[in-house]
């Protein structure tokens, strides 16, 4: 929705799946009683540069 906006809106894109993906592992491991250390996971995020922040499309 952010590209139709007037201008249209720079945004970060995230991986929606993947972060659903690691909550639904670490949710189901705490309910079949399996300890996890601290959990830190780097998902990569990319920059949807548009007119919103002054740049040229």
């Amino acid at each position: 929705m952010s590209q139709y906006t007037c201008p249209p809106l720079t945004t970060v894109h995230q991986p929606i799946y993947e972060k659903g993906r690691w909550a639904a592992n670490i949710l189901i491991d705490q309910i079949e009683g399996r300890k996890r250390l601290a959990v830190h996971a780097n998902l990569q995020a990319e920059l949807v540069v548009r007119r919103s922040c002054g740049a040229q499309a």
